[in-house]
């Protein structure tokens, strides 16, 4: 669960090795936020796409909390 928030979280290699480019191909949603905030200067779209990351990271985190406590409840 960590290992996949993390990568959705991924900033600083994407942004050190490729700046997100060419156009949008090597972007996750932390350099989409970064540059829509800070380079195209629209913080309402950058905080649209950070909640939409937010609910992303939340319902995987349900679902996997759901799996693994079923999972245990069976061999108890």
């Amino acid at each position: 669960m960590l290992n996949l928030i993390g990568g959705l979280k991924l900033f600083d290699v994407i942004r050190v090795m490729t700046g997100g480019g060419p156009g949008y191909s090597t972007d996750s949603m932390s350099t989409l936020i970064s540059k829509f905030y800070f380079d195209n200067q629209n913080a309402g779209y950058a905080s649209a796409i950070g909640v939409v990351l937010f609910l992303i990271i939340a319902i995987f985190t349900l679902a996997l909390n759901t799996y693994f406590n079923r999972r245990r409840l069976e061999y108890v």
